[in-house]
């Protein structure tokens, strides 16, 4: 309320406040003050926003399990969008091709994983199969991996996740 003394405009500002029933919820208040029928008035507009909150809050709950998990897996695990850019990377998959994730991020799979390429498709990218191919390091030695590939979602917003094992000490 003090704001809205102070200025003649207020916008997005969250407010507490408590329902009818008794449920207290978080407003997003956008209030401008008027002249109505010669007085000063305000018009103002307030949305619970409380289920967003809430939303958002789960959402980064889950986004820091899933950071968790990737971050603990053994195996290297890559996400490559349709364009064959990494749009993510893990530590077991940096340590494993000798790269940093900030460099590996938006550059093409094939700088690490060449002969993957065609397996990339979306409508024909094989499902949970295993295949033993070449994966290179970042100083150019070569070394034999086992890549297991999920694809997730449409053509146009596809993404391609790699479940990656170093195969060398197998050898």
């Amino acid at each position: 309320y003090a704001q809205f003394k102070e200025r003649p405009t207020v916008r997005n500002v969250e407010l507490r406040a408590m329902t009818r029933s008794g449920e207290e919820v978080t407003v997003l208040l956008n209030a401008d003050r008027i002249q109505f029928g010669g007085r000063d008035s305000a018009l103002a507009v307030g949305i619970d926003i409380t289920q967003r909150q809430r939303t958002e809050a789960a959402l980064r709950d889950s986004e820091l399990r899933w950071r968790s998990i990737l971050e603990a897996a053994m195996d290297g695990i890559v996400t490559v969008c349709q364009g064959r850019q990494i749009v993510s990377i893990n530590r077991a998959a940096c340590a494993m091709f000798g790269v940093r994730a900030s460099e590996a991020i938006g550059q093409l799979i094939d700088a690490v994983i060449p002969t993957l390429g065609p397996l990339l498709d979306c409508k024909s990218a094989p499902q949970a199969e295993s295949r033993e191919i070449t994966g290179v390091r970042s100083d150019g030695g070569e070394f034999p991996i086992e890549v297991r590939m999920s694809t997730l979602g449409e053509e146009l917003h596809c993404l391609t996740t790699l479940a990656i094992r170093d195969l060398t000490e197998q050898r």
